[in-house]
Protein backbone atom coordinates (compact mmCIF):
# COMPACT_ATOMS: atom_id res chain seq x y z
CA UNK A 1 0.00 0.00 0.00
CA UNK A 2 1.20 3.47 -0.76
CA UNK A 3 2.52 5.56 2.43
CA UNK A 4 -0.74 7.46 3.34
CA UNK A 5 -0.45 11.37 3.77
CA UNK A 6 -0.17 12.52 7.15
CA UNK A 7 -0.16 16.09 9.06
CA UNK A 8 0.36 17.03 12.66
CA UNK A 9 -0.20 20.47 13.72
CA UNK A 10 0.39 21.91 17.16
CA UNK A 11 -0.93 24.83 19.13
CA UNK A 12 -1.45 26.75 21.89
CA UNK A 13 -3.66 29.57 23.89
CA UNK A 14 -2.19 31.65 26.44
CA UNK A 15 -4.93 32.80 28.52
CA UNK A 16 -4.44 35.30 31.87
CA UNK A 17 -6.03 33.88 34.75
CA UNK A 18 -5.87 36.07 37.39
CA UNK A 19 -2.87 37.96 36.90
CA UNK A 20 -1.01 34.33 36.10
CA UNK A 21 -0.41 33.56 31.93
CA UNK A 22 -1.76 29.49 31.55
CA UNK A 23 -0.65 27.69 28.82
CA UNK A 24 -2.68 25.15 26.94
CA UNK A 25 -1.13 23.13 24.40
CA UNK A 26 -3.20 20.85 21.52
CA UNK A 27 -2.27 18.95 18.52
CA UNK A 28 -4.41 17.88 15.45
CA UNK A 29 -3.06 14.96 13.23
CA UNK A 30 -4.63 14.09 10.00
CA UNK A 31 -4.81 11.21 7.47
CA UNK A 32 -5.40 11.73 3.93
CA UNK A 33 -8.49 9.55 3.12
CA UNK A 34 -10.34 9.00 -0.16
CA UNK A 35 -13.98 11.47 -0.06
CA UNK A 36 -15.77 9.82 2.63
CA UNK A 37 -19.46 10.58 3.91
CA UNK A 38 -18.90 13.35 6.53
CA UNK A 39 -18.68 12.01 9.92
CA UNK A 40 -17.89 12.38 13.55
CA UNK A 41 -17.31 9.71 16.19
CA UNK A 42 -16.80 10.09 20.16
CA UNK A 43 -14.46 7.44 21.31
CA UNK A 44 -15.46 4.94 24.15
CA UNK A 45 -15.39 6.51 27.80
CA UNK A 46 -15.86 9.60 25.95
CA UNK A 47 -19.11 9.75 24.51
CA UNK A 48 -20.53 9.25 28.26
CA UNK A 49 -19.78 13.29 28.88
CA UNK A 50 -22.22 15.97 27.47
CA UNK A 51 -19.39 18.02 26.65
CA UNK A 52 -18.39 15.42 23.18
CA UNK A 53 -22.30 14.99 22.18
CA UNK A 54 -22.58 18.46 21.84
CA UNK A 55 -19.61 18.99 20.08
CA UNK A 56 -20.34 15.78 17.95
CA UNK A 57 -24.05 17.08 17.42
CA UNK A 58 -22.57 20.46 15.41
CA UNK A 59 -22.09 19.87 11.64
CA UNK A 60 -18.73 20.01 10.67
CA UNK A 61 -17.71 22.94 8.05
CA UNK A 62 -18.11 20.95 4.75
CA UNK A 63 -22.10 20.40 6.09
CA UNK A 64 -22.92 23.29 7.75
CA UNK A 65 -21.66 25.21 4.64
CA UNK A 66 -24.43 23.46 2.24
CA UNK A 67 -27.84 24.91 1.58
CA UNK A 68 -29.80 22.62 3.56
CA UNK A 69 -27.11 21.37 6.28
CA UNK A 70 -28.74 17.69 7.74
CA UNK A 71 -26.88 16.39 10.48
CA UNK A 72 -28.06 13.90 12.94
CA UNK A 73 -26.58 11.19 15.08
CA UNK A 74 -25.88 7.68 13.67
CA UNK A 75 -27.50 4.18 15.73
CA UNK A 76 -24.61 2.51 15.71
CA UNK A 77 -24.96 -1.86 15.81
CA UNK A 78 -25.69 -2.96 19.44
CA UNK A 79 -22.55 -3.83 20.54
CA UNK A 80 -20.91 -0.35 20.14
CA UNK A 81 -23.73 1.76 20.21
CA UNK A 82 -24.08 2.54 24.17
CA UNK A 83 -19.86 3.00 24.46
CA UNK A 84 -19.60 5.47 21.03
CA UNK A 85 -21.71 8.09 19.65
CA UNK A 86 -21.42 8.66 15.66
CA UNK A 87 -23.14 11.61 13.01
CA UNK A 88 -23.22 12.34 9.88
CA UNK A 89 -25.21 13.62 6.80
CA UNK A 90 -25.86 10.30 5.40
CA UNK A 91 -27.48 7.28 7.52
CA UNK A 92 -26.99 4.68 4.73
CA UNK A 93 -23.65 5.76 3.54
CA UNK A 94 -22.18 6.02 6.61
CA UNK A 95 -23.83 2.91 7.76
CA UNK A 96 -22.21 1.15 5.01
CA UNK A 97 -18.35 2.74 6.19
CA UNK A 98 -18.99 1.45 9.99
CA UNK A 99 -18.90 -2.08 8.99
CA UNK A 100 -18.17 -4.84 11.44
CA UNK A 101 -14.59 -4.73 10.98
CA UNK A 102 -14.59 -1.37 12.06
CA UNK A 103 -17.17 -1.68 14.48
CA UNK A 104 -14.51 -4.27 16.25
CA UNK A 105 -11.73 -1.50 15.99
CA UNK A 106 -13.70 0.89 17.63
CA UNK A 107 -14.10 -1.52 20.57
CA UNK A 108 -10.54 -2.55 20.72
CA UNK A 109 -9.90 1.29 21.23
CA UNK A 110 -13.00 1.70 23.32
CA UNK A 111 -10.45 2.97 26.14
CA UNK A 112 -9.81 6.26 24.69
CA UNK A 113 -6.31 6.21 25.38
CA UNK A 114 -5.76 6.92 21.81
CA UNK A 115 -8.91 9.00 20.22
CA UNK A 116 -11.22 10.88 22.29
CA UNK A 117 -12.65 11.51 18.97
CA UNK A 118 -12.67 11.51 15.48
CA UNK A 119 -13.86 13.80 12.16
CA UNK A 120 -14.03 12.66 8.63
CA UNK A 121 -14.61 15.57 6.03
CA UNK A 122 -12.78 16.42 3.20
CA UNK A 123 -10.80 13.50 2.18
CA UNK A 124 -9.17 13.67 5.90
CA UNK A 125 -9.73 12.00 8.73
CA UNK A 126 -8.53 14.04 11.85
CA UNK A 127 -8.21 13.68 15.94
CA UNK A 128 -6.58 16.39 17.66
CA UNK A 129 -5.58 15.58 21.68
CA UNK A 130 -4.47 17.71 24.62
CA UNK A 131 -1.04 19.04 25.34
CA UNK A 132 2.23 19.29 22.93
CA UNK A 133 3.11 17.07 19.71
CA UNK A 134 4.78 13.98 20.95
CA UNK A 135 6.67 11.93 18.53
CA UNK A 136 6.29 8.37 20.10
CA UNK A 137 2.14 9.16 20.16
CA UNK A 138 1.82 10.93 16.84
CA UNK A 139 3.23 7.54 15.30
CA UNK A 140 0.90 4.90 17.19
CA UNK A 141 -1.96 7.73 16.57
CA UNK A 142 -1.04 7.45 13.13
CA UNK A 143 -0.61 3.90 12.71
CA UNK A 144 -3.63 3.42 14.32
CA UNK A 145 -5.87 5.54 11.69
CA UNK A 146 -4.01 3.93 9.27
CA UNK A 147 -5.72 0.46 10.53
CA UNK A 148 -8.94 1.71 10.59
CA UNK A 149 -9.11 3.32 7.48
CA UNK A 150 -7.82 -0.37 6.14
CA UNK A 151 -10.81 -1.70 7.38
CA UNK A 152 -13.29 0.98 5.76
CA UNK A 153 -14.59 0.14 2.29
CA UNK A 154 -13.40 3.10 -0.25
CA UNK A 155 -11.12 4.93 2.49
CA UNK A 156 -7.80 3.97 0.72
CA UNK A 157 -5.26 6.66 1.99
CA UNK A 158 -4.42 9.12 -0.72
CA UNK A 159 -2.86 12.41 -1.20
CA UNK A 160 -4.77 15.33 -0.53
CA UNK A 161 -4.15 16.78 -3.74
CA UNK A 162 -5.12 14.08 -5.81
CA UNK A 163 -8.49 13.64 -7.79
CA UNK A 164 -10.50 10.59 -6.61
Amino acid sequence: MARPRVRGVGGSAHRDHRGNTVTHHEHRIEVATADLVPLKIVVGRWAEGKRFRKWAAQAPQTVAGQEQPLWMELRLPESADHKHLAFTNDLVEADGVLNAQVVAWLQAHADGELFQHLTFEGGVVYTSAHGQIDGESVLRRVDALVDLLDRMPGARPRHPAATV
